[in-house]
């Protein structure tokens, strides 16, 4: 018989699997099976410590002696436009048992929303400081989703409507993701003779706040 034994290293322990040689001695056939290690992708084995795919799991190959696999891993990277659209496709890289990740270089192509600008990526839908620059290249060790850091400038302007003082305009980020953008509005109250100050309206000729 014939042994083929799995060298998953940073993943799970796989059986080996074994099989009897044919009548005239001098192969086998087995269908190797598939590793498991949480947070990556399974591409395939090979015959010593490299990325070179030289058996797929599921596929039947002659085996004369025993013989022992390595799991090729594979990491990939998703891009969530985050409320824009045009996200770049998803990026794969693949690296060994022993290896701490590959590299990959993230893309240039970047998302859109109207009247939005665009900051870069972060790793979270909330993210609102960029964590990975397009077109610089990271090394990931396992599967990971990556956001659109979209945001654009909300401003509050003062009209004194008739009135004198108002207060400086203020203003605030607000982000795709979902980041509030508050603003407290300015205690300044502009002035008119002999007229009351009752509050702010977005409309000039409102009569109530």
């Amino acid at each position: 018989s014939v042994t083929l034994t799995y060298n998953t290293g940073k993943g799970n322990a796989t059986t080996a699997s074994v099989c009897t040689l044919a009548s005239n001695g001098t192969s086998c056939s087995i269908a190797p099976s598939t590793g498991s290690y949480s947070g990556h992708g399974f591409y395939g084995w090979s015959t010593g410590n490299n990325t070179t795919r030289s058996y797929v799991a599921g596929t039947a190959y002659s085996f004369s002696a025993n013989t022992t696999v390595y799991a090729i891993w594979s990491s990939t990277l998703t891009y969530n436009a985050n409320g824009g659209s045009g996200a770049p496709a998803a990026q794969t890289c693949y690296h060994t048992y022993n290896t701490t990740g590959c590299n990959i270089t993230l893309s240039n192509t970047v998302p859109t929303l109207t009247g939005f600008a665009f900051r870069n990526w972060g790793p979270a839908a909330g993210s609102t400081s960029a964590s990975y620059a397009k077109g610089t290249a990271y090394t990931f060790n396992g599967n990971i989703t990556i956001y659109a850091i979209l945001y654009k400038t909300i401003t509050v302007s003062y009209d004194a409507n008739g009135g004198s003082g108002a207060p400086a305009a203020q203003s605030c980020t607000y982000y795709s993701g979902g980041n509030s953008c508050a603003i407290t509005l300015s205690s300044t109250k502009p002035t008119r003779s002999n007229w009351i100050f009752m509050g702010w309206n977005p409309a000039s000729g409102a009569v109530q706040a």
